[in-house]
């Protein structure tokens, strides 16, 4: 036998729906709001970072939050905005150096890993022995430099 929800009190208010129990997140939907969504949507750096300097955007942030905590959040991001777009405005060039020297440290490490592997001979990755062969080779060699300098 189901136990019945009582009847909820009728006032001039408009009440919060109930809560949606035994529902997953994915069975309720992404809990984004639409600007939200769009925000996500952009696919280019230059605009997330225009996105993320909107004023609609930064001072929705607080929405869910009831009158006078809005109205005090409201007043800190208010101070806080124009700092973060001066960030912002420094954000777009420091990441695409970062972008731009991460490439170019892949390529030069991909150029001197098929380097190091072609003077190793054609036969590709060596095996364990030859490795050690390799290592062997090194330390004798390194072990015959430091004997040279110390006679």
């Amino acid at each position: 036998m189901a136990i019945s929800e009582p009847p909820r009190p009728q006032s001039g208010r408009a009440e919060p729906p109930p809560p949606q129990q035994g529902q997953t997140g994915a069975e309720r939907g992404p809990h984004a709001s639409d600007l939200e969504r769009e925000i996500a949507s952009d696919k280019s750096l230059p605009k997330k970072i225009l996105s993320a300097a909107n004023p609609k955007l930064f001072f929705g942030l607080v929405k869910d939050y009831p009158p006078g905590i809005k109205q005090f959040l409201w007043l800190c991001l208010a101070i806080l905005y124009i700092p973060w777009l001066i960030a912002m405005l420094f954000a777009w060039p420091v990441i695409m150096i970062l972008k731009g020297l991460g490439f170019v440290l892949f390529e030069i490490w991909w150029f001197f890993t098929g380097w190091f592997w072609k003077k190793l001979g054609a036969e590709g990755k060596p095996s364990r022995e030859k490795r050690r062969q390799i290592d062997a080779d090194r330390k004798a060699k390194i072990e015959g430099i430091r004997a040279e300098r110390y006679e």
